[in-house]
């Protein structure tokens, strides 16, 4: 009986904690990385020398441990672009909001946590700061525009204190942001003089 009493007790303790599964999360993102170079229909060329983004993300999770995201971010793309071949003729910024929407799915094994998942980034809000590298000057020119990528993602997450998770992950993802910042340039009369 004093088993039988034991077994119960124990399963009931089991069933409580697959019952107190995380429900929500914030969570902060930082990415810094280089990209690459791309070159207009009019051969002006743009090289990407890195870029920087920062964003709060809230996570509501269902009781299948699927994710819906949702944030809000600002980023910062560092970038030089030539009208000929033979000299970079202009440094800029380009600074723009950011918000994400997605769905991720976390797997529990053990102490590690597992995640892949989709999301959306729609870039609005963007401002490019231009500097003319021969006279010094600087050019703001704010861009109106909307635009919207796709993103893969994934991850894991070390669990710790049942409250707190530490971890590692990456996106992959497409975006015509890039072809926006070419077209502005080009199309800018006041820059390519």
């Amino acid at each position: 009986m004093k088993n039988l009493v034991l077994l119960v007790t124990l399963l009931a303790s089991i069933s409580q904690f697959s019952y107190a599964q995380q429900r929500f999360s914030a969570i902060m993102h930082f990415k810094s990385f280089g990209i690459d170079k791309v070159e207009g229909a009019d051969g002006t060329q743009a090289t990407y020398t890195g870029a920087t983004s920062l964003s709060g993300n809230l996570r509501v999770f269902d009781k299948n441990q699927f994710a819906f995201r949702a944030g809000i971010g600002a980023n910062n793309l560092e970038y030089h672009f030539t009208t000929d071949s033979l000299n970079t003729n202009y440094n800029a910024i380009r600074q723009s909001l950011t918000a994400y929407l997605g769905v991720e799915k976390y797997f529990s094994v053990g102490i590690l946590e597992p995640y892949i998942g989709v999301f959306v980034p729609i870039n609005f809000n963007a401002t490019n700061k231009i500097t003319d590298i021969l006279d010094n000057s600087t050019e703001q020119i704010k861009d109106g525009s909307v635009s919207a990528g796709f993103s893969i993602t994934g991850g894991l997450n070390l669990k710790l204190f049942r409250i707190i998770r530490i971890g590692i992950g990456g996106d992959v993802g497409f975006s015509n942001f890039k072809e926006q910042v070419l077209d502005n340039l080009t199309t800018e009369p006041s820059l390519l003089n």
